[in-house]
């Protein structure tokens, strides 16, 4: 792994202080955007969304900068991501269709005490879990017999403090601040509302190399909502018809990890998640 002086990390890498004047900055453009928004039902959404997922970001980058610029770990995913002390989470839980409890459990999310694994961010948001899920997101689950929407909808980019896709070493993993080299923090992703029928665990696996396995989703006239490593949030407009597949079957993932050569969405997802050595 290729490791830059000291002298080229001043010129290239993005400080802690960097960040946190860049995070103020945008709590006030945050603010003003929002007392100015105005519209449908579906434009406001829209704006929600956006605004929990830069709630999350500034979270996550208080969150480096009080544990001297190390990541937030995403874990390796699976289901015990957030429960186990070797798969530790901000993003915990497996999400499905069924009554299973992790589809409702705050504690994943925003509880340290509850969730020592897992819930790394929720001290930085006052345990406000409702900023992981998009009001749009229809998906309605019956957990001890009564009907609950889903906690969450947010996944993380695996090469932001998780682990590497499919062996695919070659390309770089994150796990400290300082290591946001090349790829400038304003264009390092780090979490993706996911389609409902695309999420389950707390990976947005991006492969640098093959299929498209984890899809975003596209509630806000076609655009799907992302945050970056300084802050900021963008909402993308999905060009191609297969980022965007119809649900398949209610209450069923539709078909992940699959091929879809030439598609710019995959690519552009691609240049914004991980870098080569």
């Amino acid at each position: 792994m290729y490791l830059p002086t000291n002298a080229s990390r001043a010129r290239t890498a993005f400080s802690r202080a960097d960040l946190l004047v860049v995070i103020a900055v945008l709590v006030v453009l945050s603010v003003v955007r929002l007392s100015s928004l105005g519209g449908t039902r579906s434009s406001s959404n829209a704006s929600q969304c956006a605004d929990n997922l830069r709630r999350i970001m500034q979270a996550w980058v208080m969150y480096a900068d009080d544990h001297s610029g190390t990541l937030a770990p995403l874990g390796s995913g699976g289901s015990s991501a957030g429960k186990d002390p070797s798969n530790r989470s901000f993003l915990g839980g497996w999400l499905d269709f069924t009554g299973r409890y992790d589809n409702i459990n705050p504690d994943l999310l925003v509880n340290r005490e509850k969730a020592p694994y897992g819930a790394h961010l929720g001290e930085f948001l006052r345990r406000d879990v409702r900023v992981f899920r998009c009001p749009d997101d229809p998906v309605v689950v019956t957990v001890f017999g009564r009907p609950y929407s889903r906690i969450r909808s947010v996944s993380g980019n695996n090469w932001m403090g998780g682990a590497v896709y499919c062996s695919q070493s070659q390309y770089r993993m994150v796990r400290r601040l300082e290591e946001i080299i090349g790829l400038e923090p304003a264009n390092s992703l780090v979490v993706v509302d996911e389609r409902p029928d695309s999420v389950n665990d707390s990976w947005f696996a991006v492969d640098m190399l093959g299929n498209f396995v984890d899809f975003p989703s596209y509630y806000h006239d076609g655009a799907g909502t992302l945050g970056f490593a300084d802050g900021h949030v963008e909402q993308w407009t999905w060009q191609d018809p297969r980022t965007i597949t119809p649900v398949v079957t209610p209450g069923q993932l539709i078909p992940l990890n699959v091929p879809s050569p030439a598609n710019a969405d995959l690519d552009r997802l691609r240049s914004v998640a991980s870098l080569r050595r």
